[in-house]
C-alpha cells in the first residue's frame, strides 16, 4: 500500500510518499505529479523518507516526474535524508546521477 500526502500551496509541493511502491500503485505518484504541476507548482519535492519499498515501477514513475515537471516549468527534487536502503538502491541504479536531492526547508515535516 501506498500513501501519497501532498503538503504545501503556491509554487511549492512536497509529496511524503509513504509505505510500498510498485507495480499496482506507482500511478498514484503519477497523478499526484500532474497533479501539482497542473495546479502551478514550480518547485516539487518528493520526501522518501517512510517509503519502505519500491520497485522497478516505483523507480521509473521517480523518473518520469523529472520529464512531467520539466514540461510544467517545475524544478524537481529528492529531499533529503534519504533511508539507507532507498539511498543505496538510488546508487546502484545511477538514479543519484540524475535527479537532484535537496535539504528541507521550513519546519521539518518528516513525521508524516
Amino acid at each position: 500500500m501506498l500513501d501519497v500526502v501532498i503538503t504545501g500551496q503556491g509554487e511549492r509541493r512536497v509529496l511524503f510518499l509513504r509505505g510500498q511502491m510498485d507495480l499496482d500503485n506507482a500511478s498514484q505518484l503519477d497523478e499526484a505529479l500532474e497533479a501539482v504541476c497542473a495546479d502551478g507548482a514550480r518547485e516539487v519535492v518528493l520526501n522518501l523518507q517512510r517509503l519502505d519499498f519500491i520497485d522497478s515501477t516505483g523507480l521509473a514513475s521517480v523518473l518520469a516526474g523529472r520529464t512531467l515537471c520539466k514540461q510544467h516549468g517545475c524544478r524537481y527534487y529528492i529531499e533529503t535524508p534519504v533511508p539507507a536502503s532507498l539511498k543505496r538502491l538510488l546508487a546502484v541504479t545511477g538514479i543519484d546521477r540524475v535527479l537532484p536531492f535537496k535539504r528541507p526547508t521550513g519546519p521539518r515535516a518528516s513525521t508524516r
